[in-house]
């Protein structure tokens, strides 16, 4: 293991420890498609906006190389091999959870605010043509 990746998760460990449960569900709707890793490299595209410091940024990359490099665990009930359980990887919530916990007050609110909007992106629902019986 690097010292980078070393750095990282003990970041995430850290913010994580730190970090109370937020419980206003899930995340903001801009993110809903990412990985959890991708959730943590949207907030630090809005360095400019959210005026953040160097330490910030430096802990999100961080954050951010930790999760995208997380390996798949598992354990072993019992002694026997084939009695094993996958331990969940930090998923979409946890990762922005924890890199809200990185942003002032202030920070937070104007990223919440910037994300909550509707996105721009998405498809207009689909009309239905009637086409005209008969003949004109």
């Amino acid at each position: 293991m690097t010292a980078r990746t070393v750095l990282g998760l003990t970041a995430a460990l850290l913010l994580a420890a730190s970090t109370p449960a937020r419980a206003d569900g899930p995340v903001p709707r801009a993110f809903q498609s990412l990985k959890p890793h991708q959730v943590v490299e949207q907030i630090m595209a809005q360095k400019e906006l959210l005026n953040l410091t160097e330490v910030q940024f430096a802990l999100l990359d961080n954050l951010s190389f930790a999760i995208r490099n997380e390996k798949h665990s598992y354990t072993h009930q019992g002694g026997k091999h084939h009695n094993t359980q996958h331990i969940p990887m930090i998923t979409q919530r946890q990762a922005y959870e924890q890199a809200l916990a990185v942003l002032t007050p202030d920070q937070q609110a104007r990223l919440e605010a910037l994300f909550q909007a509707p996105v721009l992106n998405e498809r207009a629902p689909r009309r239905t043509l009637i086409a005209p019986h008969g003949k004109p």
